[in-house]
Order: structure tokens, then sequence, then C-alpha cells
């Protein structure tokens, strides 16, 4: 049993080598899909490489047997993919911008995730240029197994979001995610301006918070979501952190597309 399990870590930790790797590799612009066709699928055979080599070294250690395995590369984040059914993902509290705005941005997010925290950046810069085209939902995501502090922080921001201060605590986790686990949850509510901290406290450890964090769960994996960044953008998804150069051009186009309507 105590080598299954461990063979079942190191399977998992093949895995997100994979999607992290997979998520340097940047596009351009929306237009420039086709002509990077060929060089993403090249960079996919490669992540699988490196995939089934580590998968080697696992299989080797755990059970003392040769085996091969080969992993499947996630999509890659300068490739987004048609969503018909995107709009259903847009619920919640955990939102900011126009509510009538032309794009919506969902996000299925970990505030432990070192690419979210990029992600972050990168559509705060975006989201500046288009501020009243451009509404943002967030969606929790946390992966527990290799951030320790993801689901405290998801429990959290829920607990924000119910008093109105959603936006603010969601960008102090980010902007300070190297402080997460040293600044308590309570004290960054204060920061961020919520006046009662004794029920954000309450809030922060009530099993209602925790199901809001599991509906959150159950609709990432309905829609598939295996690692974060996973986006929305209308009906778009991508998954990684793409760059600011795919992120504008994207938004744009459904700015205009939606003005053309």
């Amino acid at each position: 049993m105590r080598g299954a399990r461990s063979m079942r870590g190191c399977l998992e930790r093949a895995q997100m080598l994979v999607f992290h790797v997979a998520t340097i590799v940047e596009g351009s612009s929306v237009e420039h899909f086709r002509r990077r066709r060929t060089m993403a699928l090249l960079s996919r055979s490669g992540f699988e490489m490196v995939a089934t080599g580590t998968l080697v070294v696992c299989a080797l250690a755990m059970t003392g047997m040769t085996a091969v395995a080969r992993f499947r590369a996630p999509p890659d984040p300068s490739r987004p993919t048609a969503i018909l059914d995107w709009a259903k993902y847009a619920t919640g509290a955990k939102r900011f911008g126009p509510r009538s705005a032309a794009v919506t941005v969902v996000e299925f997010s970990d505030f432990q995730c070192p690419f979210c925290v990029q992600f972050y950046s990168t559509l705060e810069l975006v989201r500046s240029r288009h501020a009243e085209d451009v509404q943002v939902v967030f969606r929790n995501f946390p992966i527990g197994r290799i951030h320790p502090l993801a689901v405290a922080a998801a429990r959290a921001v829920e607990c924000a979001a119910g008093q109105g201060r959603f936006k603010e605590y969601h960008a102090f986790l980010f902007e300070n995610q190297d402080s997460l686990g040293v600044v308590d949850w309570v004290e960054i509510s204060r920061r961020v301006g919520i006046a009662n901290a004794s029920a954000f406290g309450n809030c922060v450890e009530s099993p209602a918070t925790r199901e809001l964090v599991t509906r959150d769960s159950v609709a990432a994996a309905a829609l598939g979501v295996t690692g974060t960044p996973t986006v929305l953008i209308n009906g778009w998804r991508i998954v990684g952190a793409p760059s600011e150069a795919l992120l504008d051009s994207l938004i744009t186009s459904e700015i205009a597309a939606a003005r053309r309507r």
C-alpha cells in the first residue's frame, strides 16, 4: 500500500512537471495560432519526453521493474480552445468589473500557484486598458496536495466576498504571495478594510464556507480543469498563463465582436 501511494505521488509530480513546463510556452496573438502550430506540436513532444523519463525513474525506484509511460502534455496557453457552454461557469460573488461588460474572464485559480500570480499581473495590466469592457469572475481551485495554504486562502477569499471586499482581499493574497501563512487571515481582513474581523474569523472556519470552495471545485471538475490557472475568456479556454500580447489580442477581438453584434 505504501509503495502504491508513493508511486501515485511520483506520477502526480510528473504530471505537474509537464504542466508547469507547458505554461512557459507563450503565443504572441490570436492571429498567430496557425503559424505557431508546428512549433507548439514540437514543443509538446519535448514535454512528453521529459514526462516519460521521469516516469521511468519512478517505476524503477518504486517497483524495481522497467516501465515506460507517456503523458499527453496539457494544452498550450498560446492555443485557446472553444467552450460553447462557458457562461454557466461565470457565476458566484467573487467578481469585479461591470456586469454588462462585453468580455467575461472566468478564472479557476490557486493563491499559492506561481503561474496564477503571473496571470494576475498580466490580467491587471490588460484590464486597465479595457476597464469598462471586462468583468472578472474568480473560481477557487486550490491544489492542496502541493500548496498547503491554498485551501485556507480560498475560504478566506470567500468570506471577503461575503463582506464586499473580494477584489481587495484577492489582490492582497496575490501581491503578497510570499507572506501567505505569515500574516493571519483575520489580520489581512483588517488591512483590506473588513470591519467585522470577528465575524470574518468565524466565517473562515464555517462549514458553509467550505461548501462554497467545494462548489467551485465541482464546477472545475465539470469543465475538466486539472491545473491552474485555467481561464475562460467568453467562449475561449486557455490553460496556463498566457502572454500579455495574447491576452490583450483575445480580449480586444472579443470586444470588437460584441460591438459588431
